[in-house]
């Protein structure tokens, strides 16, 4: 589903997607909307959004590319936590 058809089904009157984030299988995360990265390692990378963060956890985590407020993460994805 593309984010024109799920604003679409939500009747939302404003298409407002302040972050989408797309998981790629178990094989990594894109994320659009990203303000900052807060935190790196091999199994746990935070990004900041516009007044949250999204914790991704898994294995040999890493950043494949980053620019224009997207990035996309690359690893073995275990875990996708959004807080805020």
């Amino acid at each position: 589903m593309f984010p024109d058809e799920a604003l679409s089904k939500l009747k939302l009157e404003e298409p407002f997607l302040p972050f989408v984030i797309t998981l790629l299988g178990r094989a990594g995360v894109s994320i659009s909307g990203v303000k900052e990265i807060l935190y790196i390692s091999s199994d746990e990378i935070k990004v900041g959004l516009r007044k949250n963060f999204l914790l991704v956890k898994g294995e040999g985590l890493e950043v494949a590319e980053i620019g224009g407020g997207d990035v996309l993460l690359k690893g073995k994805v275990s875990e996708v936590t959004f807080d805020g």
